[in-house]
C-alpha cells in the first residue's frame, strides 16, 4: 500500500470525525452561518457594507466546509483502493518451486 495512499486514509478520519462527529465543526458552521444569514437578512437594505461583508464570510464559510469534504472524501477513495489492494493481494496464489 501506497505511503500517500495511507496519510489520506488517516487525515480523513481525523478529519471526519472533527467535522461530522457530535458537535463537530459542520455543526458550528452551520450555527454561525445561520446567525450571518440573519443578520445579513435584517440588515438595512443601505447598509451594503455590513451586508456584502457578512455575505463574504458566509461563503468563506461555505467554501472551508467545502475544502474539508473534499479532504474526506479523498480519505473515503484511498479507503476504498486500500480496499480493493488488499482484496487482489488475497486472490493471487502462490508460485510453486
Amino acid at each position: 500500500m501506497s505511503d500517500e495512499l495511507m496519510r489520506a486514509k488517516a487525515r480523513a478520519a481525523r478529519m471526519k470525525e472533527f467535522a461530522e462527529g457530535d458537535g463537530g465543526l459542520f455543526e458550528v458552521f452551520k450555527a454561525v452561518e445561520a446567525s450571518y444569514l440573519d443578520t445579513w437578512m435584517n440588515a438595512e437594505v443601505e447598509n451594503t457594507d455590513l451586508r456584502e461583508k457578512v455575505w463574504h464570510r458566509v461563503c468563506a464559510l461555505r467554501d472551508l466546509r467545502k475544502a474539508m469534504e473534499g479532504a474526506i472524501a479523498k480519505g473515503a477513495t484511498a479507503d476504498a483502493i486500500i480496499a480493493k489492494m488488499a482484496q487482489a493481494n488475497t486472490g493471487r496464489r502462490k508460485m510453486r518451486v
